[in-house]
């Protein structure tokens, strides 16, 4: 299924073309594109993932942040807080943004527990199996998680008749670029596309109608930077299994 692209959309080394945002056509993309409201929403609190495990995790506290950080809905993260000396008054710096190194805690663990997501019961491998290693999230595990948050996740499994299924995601993509309360999470394979990641997860900013692209903000910064990828072959990376399903994408707002 993976070989209906058109042969204009790949490199001469049959690879996928990918555009990264910053040349002269990936400007020239954000520049002249019509969806690309959550590009400057998003933008702002990009961080790239602080391990291999955390491409979810990193995407999470971008979208978390770009949704709650200006309405000043987030509680100061204890863990992050700084003390200051007596001299200075004893007080504590308060840190009110979502960090990757405090998002997964007690609630999150009734989804997935921090030490299977983390690979940390490998100090035990003697007593497991190879089916006790799941690490990372899976796009179900990553939408219970957000609901743990308080937001609002509607998941959508890439269908193994892309046609359709094309329409829908790219109805999908235009229609929650441009609101201001609504992001979209893609779950896909990026070596499909021509990337160096996996299965993987990152947040879409910006939809480029000329070149039917969708802008990926790859939370992967150690392998890709920022790029553009046709829309139909994000799709097809999509479908690729996960745990039984296809991969897709979320569509996340405040509850």
């Amino acid at each position: 299924m993976y070989n209906e692209f058109s042969p204009s959309q790949f490199s001469k080394t049959g690879e996928v073309v990918l555009i990264p945002w910053n040349n002269a056509e990936g400007v020239l993309r954000l520049e002249r594109s019509k969806f690309k409201g959550d590009f400057y929403r998003l933008a702002h609190y990009f961080q790239p993932q602080i391990n291999p495990l955390y491409c979810g995790i990193a995407t999470s506290v971008i979208i978390l942040n770009a949704l709650r950080a200006e309405k000043n809905a987030i509680p100061s993260q204890k863990k992050m807080e700084v003390k200051t000396p007596k001299v200075w008054g004893g007080k504590k710096i308060l840190f009110p943004s979502y960090s990757q190194l405090t998002f997964l805690n007690a609630e999150t663990d009734k989804v997935k527990p921090r030490d299977i997501i983390n690979l940390d019961n490998v100090k035990h491998e003697e007593d497991l199996s190879e089916k006790d290693f799941d690490p990372g999230l899976s796009l179900e595990e990553l939408k219970q998680i957000l609901e743990q948050y308080g937001l609002k996740v509607k998941i959508n499994h890439a269908s193994q008749k892309p046609k359709a299924g094309i329409k829908t995601f790219g109805k999908a993509v235009s229609t929650t670029l441009n609101d201001a309360n609504t992001f979209i999470i893609a779950n896909f394979k990026g070596s499909r596309i021509g990337g160096k990641t996996n299965g993987h997860i990152s947040p879409l900013a910006a939809y480029d109608e000329k070149s039917d692209s969708v802008l990926i903000l790859d939370v992967a910064g150690h392998k890709n930077s920022w790029y553009w990828a046709p829309l139909e072959h994000l799709y097809r990376a999509m479908m690729s299994d996960e745990q039984g399903v296809c991969r897709g994408w979320l569509i996340v707002s405040n509850a």
